[in-house]
């Protein structure tokens, strides 16, 4: 009697360990199913070849005698921008940049000179860095009687000190009224200065 219950209890364990890790097969699809991880989907960019031209429209005046270098200047594109891709880059997209340098000029000294350069531009509601040639912007000889008070603006290279580089992807952007009305340096806002892109340019989307 004692060994017939012994094996009635073994086998009621029996059934009840396999009642205990046997799941219906709909269960363990939904089980695998839920533990999959879903890869991210890979980041697109728009990008611009290097040699772009970037073309901005100043928001505030820029005048020589409060400007130092390390200031920094905004403005916004002052045309739409095509990308490699065909993708557009939007007329009055934001830009922020740095003065590099200042120079006043005078009788004795010469011309006076800005030296900017661009730092960000906006996409996506996102600031993203950005890498130009410098843009040096000057007014001709303070000593000499000419007929027009004017400067030239000109993209010079990632080296900006004369040495191997300058001048590299230079644009000259041809005469401007650089003079305010008492005769010093100023470039007036909305005035719109052509940047040149120092390398490839991508933004994620």
């Amino acid at each position: 009697m004692r060994r017939v219950l012994l094996l009635l209890m073994t086998f009621v364990s029996v059934i009840y360990v396999e009642a205990q890790v046997t799941l219906p097969v709909d269960s363990i699809k939904t089980v695998v199913k839920d533990s999959i991880v879903t890869a991210p989907a890979p980041a697109s960019f728009i990008s611009f070849n290097k040699g772009t031209v970037v073309p901005i429209s100043i928001s505030s005046n820029l005048i020589l005698s409060s400007t130092q270098p390390g200031s920094k200047f905004s403005g916004v594109l002052s045309m739409d921008i095509i990308a490699d891709d065909g993708k557009i880059l939007a007329q009055n997209s934001k830009v922020q940049g740095e003065v590099l340098s200042v120079k006043k000029g005078g009788r004795l000294a010469g011309a006076s000179e800005m030296v900017l350069k661009l730092r960000f531009i906006k996409y996506k509601n996102k600031y993203h860095p950005i890498r130009t040639y410098a843009l040096k912007l000057s007014t001709e000889n303070a000593g000499k009687k000419t007929v027009r008070n004017v400067g030239t603006g000109a993209a010079v290279g990632a080296v900006f000190n004369g040495g191997k580089g300058a001048g590299r992807g230079a644009a000259l952007m041809g005469g401007m009224q650089l003079l305010s009305n008492n005769g010093e340096m100023m470039v007036p806002k909305g005035f719109v200065l052509n940047f040149t892109l120092e390398e490839k340019l991508k933004l994620e989307e």
